[in-house]
């Protein structure tokens, strides 16, 4: 991991400029490196903040050298005083603050760096919309398709209905004429059996009446021959009187 990843690192940790410093130096990271990695850091914070100005002599990290005399009295040989092994931040970096702001190359790469950052998230946004594209045209195409196995389906259905209920229509209208023949042959058949039975039925009643006719007239017939012998037999009695 590069110097400038730490420091992003530890700055999301929520460590102080000093303390982030401080360690660098425990890790054995020169101070040019510190240096020249903080101001990375800071450049690449305002370009990714869209703040391209120029920063002004507030916005420069400086770090101010401390005078001569407290330069004396701290830096001591290693034998004498071996706890002053590290030198302080701000006497690590007071001969290169005072070159006056910040290299060129160094923006220029800072500024490269957070626009492949850019151009890589933008990438990924489009590929993301690319591939969530082509997934909707697809869902879309087979969406498409099952509508249509749908209307097919249901425009058969239609003509198949259509069909059944021609079919039973026609079905009724030959059951129809079939019952109008079969009343056609049984009126054929039956109106001559009935004339017949008719006409034999009036005959029975005429013979039978015929009949009952003659009968009578026997019965008047045999009546009137009983009375006669009866009436001679009165007569004759009358006589011999």
């Amino acid at each position: 991991m590069g110097v400038l990843e730490q420091i992003s690192q530890m700055r999301n940790q929520g460590m102080d400029d000093e303390n982030i410093v401080r360690n660098l130096q425990e890790r054995g990271v020169s101070p040019k490196a510190i240096n020249d990695a903080l101001n990375q850091a800071e450049i690449k914070k305002a370009v990714s903040d869209e703040e391209f100005e120029a920063p002004g002599p507030s916005q420069q990290r400086q770090y101010v050298p401390r005078t001569q005399e407290m330069e004396n009295q701290n830096y001591q040989p290693q034998e004498e005083q071996p706890q002053q092994e590290y030198y302080s931040p701000q006497q690590g970096y007071a001969d290169y603050s005072q070159e006056g702001g910040f290299d060129t190359s160094t923006i220029m790469e800072v500024a490269e760096q957070v626009f492949a950052e850019k151009m890589q998230k933008f990438q990924k946004q489009i590929k993301d919309v690319a591939d969530f594209k082509e997934l909707a045209n697809s869902k879309m195409d087979s969406l498409s398709e099952r509508m249509k196995r749908i209307e097919n389906l249901i425009d058969k259905m239609q003509v198949e209905i259509l069909e059944k209920v021609g079919s039973y229509g026609k079905g009724i209208e030959n059951i129809q004429k079939e019952l109008g023949m079969m009343q056609d042959s049984f009126g054929k058949v039956i109106n001559p059996l009935a004339d017949r039975t008719s006409s034999k039925m009036q005959r029975q009643s005429y013979s039978q009446e015929n009949l009952h006719s003659g009968e009578d007239a026997m019965t008047e017939l045999e009546k009137i021959a009983n009375e006669k012998p009866q009436k001679a037999k009165k007569v004759k009695k009358i006589s011999k009187r």
